[in-house]
């Protein structure tokens, strides 16, 4: 019995050490957007901007091997649970051809608009809708058309890990 008035009379103390706890700074982020999946390293700079070195690779049959590395940002407008935000990339991707030694080069730029939800403050989950522009090499298997520039969209579903 002694026990579980030591317990209770902890409690407050116990939840209030809880409460201070501080907030996460960084953690690891998986993204998938169609065929393509790509780990985010999100860094919170302030309470509400993060930005997030992203590496990703993938292999394209009959092509070769990809390999991308950007670097994203997420400007949030609440502190909410729900965190709408707006998000901005930039990045390249290279590409290596399976059937020859050449690789080729590209750029993309895009902008975003989202949300995030906060299950706590080390979990969350998200979505966004993008707008990309891609700057093409002249010989790059990236995309149907064989113009320099492609404007697209994109549906990125993402998990957070902050620690």
């Amino acid at each position: 019995m002694k026990k579980y008035i030591v317990l209770i009379a902890l409690l407050p103390i116990i939840l209030f050490a809880q409460s201070e706890k501080e907030s996460p700074s960084m953690g690891l982020t998986a993204a998938v957007q169609q065929s393509t999946f790509d780990i985010q390293v999100p860094i919170w700079i302030s309470s509400g901007t993060i930005i997030a070195p992203t590496f990703g690779t993938r292999y394209k049959q009959d092509i070769g091997s990809e390999l991308d590395f950007g670097l994203g940002a997420r400007f949030f407008m609440n502190d909410a649970a729900a965190r709408p935000f707006i998000g901005a990339r930039a990045g390249i991707f290279h590409t290596s051809y399976s059937s020859t030694d050449q690789s080729t080069m590209d750029y993309i730029f895009g902008t975003g608009y989202g949300v995030e939800y906060f299950f706590n403050p080390n979990f969350s989950l998200g979505i966004e809708g993008q707008l990309n522009v891609v700057i093409l090499d002249d010989s790059s298997p990236s995309f149907l058309e064989r113009e320099t520039l492609n404007i697209n969209t994109a549906a990125v579903l993402f998990a957070s890990i902050y620690f």
